[in-house]
């Protein structure tokens, strides 16, 4: 997501200026997060002709073929290789990660079936209404949330009243298309759930750029708990004009 700068201009008084310091307008938001929507799947510049890799991929492919070919045992394995070298030769033609995302799904679903003999629900014949396992993109918005949540803490002012409180502020505040319906209990947990270890590696990747961002934004915002607060409010508008752009 790109940094977008909070302006330093106050807004309101008492506690609203401390929560609603100017920051970048929707439709501000909106085309910057659409600019990088739209790089974020644009071609980039070839590494080698494909011409002369072409025959490297054929290659890939008739062995992953062959492999299919012998039974079941070997089909799993085959059906990666052939995903793989359809991934490297088109990374080697300038896709991004991004665009190439439903292949390495496909083959984290398999690795997990094979790895761990937990099926993944792109497989399901019908998706459960019950709660699956979580996944990928779970992790990162879990990240996310509590960075923002820790920052929402952090921000505060005596204002506020107590902790319950002011988590229940910052649960309907941060509630919207992006991480839908918060709850304080949800924010709680997501701090706590930051702070243990062996989660995915995504997880904490997640929470560090997120803190990243909010630095930058804060300082530009002036660099104290209410340029904090802003850089906050102004990363919940990308991500929900995020989730809004992809939607539409």
């Amino acid at each position: 997501m790109a940094t977008i700068s909070a302006r330093n201009e106050p807004v309101g008084t008492g506690s609203d200026l401390m929560d609603r310091r100017s920051i970048p307008s929707h439709e501000q938001i909106r085309q910057v997060v659409r600019v990088e929507l739209e790089q974020r799947y644009a071609r980039g510049s070839a590494n080698t002709h494909p011409e002369q890799v072409l025959p490297q991929l054929h290659a890939q492919l008739v062995e992953a073929a062959r492999a299919y070919e012998t039974g079941p045992k070997q089909q799993r394995q085959a059906v990666c290789d052939a995903i793989i070298a359809v991934d490297e030769f088109l990374a080697g033609q300038g896709f991004t990660g991004e665009t190439l995302a439903p292949l390495k799904r496909v083959v984290v679903a398999i690795t997990d079936l094979c790895q761990h003999n937990q099926p993944d629900p792109l497989f399901c014949q019908k998706l459960s209404k019950t709660k699956g396992k979580r996944t990928l993109q779970d992790s990162v918005r879990q990240g996310q949330l509590a960075a923002l949540a820790e920052a929402w803490v952090e921000s505060a002012s005596s204002e506020e009243g107590d902790k319950a409180a002011l988590l229940n502020k910052a649960a309907r505040e941060i509630s919207g298309r992006y991480f839908g319906n918060v709850e304080r209990a949800g924010l709680s947990s997501a701090m706590a759930y930051q702070r243990q270890p062996n989660h995915p590696p995504l997880l904490y990747e997640a929470h560090a750029q997120m803190k990243k961002r909010l630095a930058i934004e804060a300082e530009a915002a002036g660099g104290d708990a209410r340029g904090l607060r802003a850089a906050v409010l102004t990363q919940l508008e990308a991500l929900n004009a995020k989730a809004e752009c992809m939607s539409s």
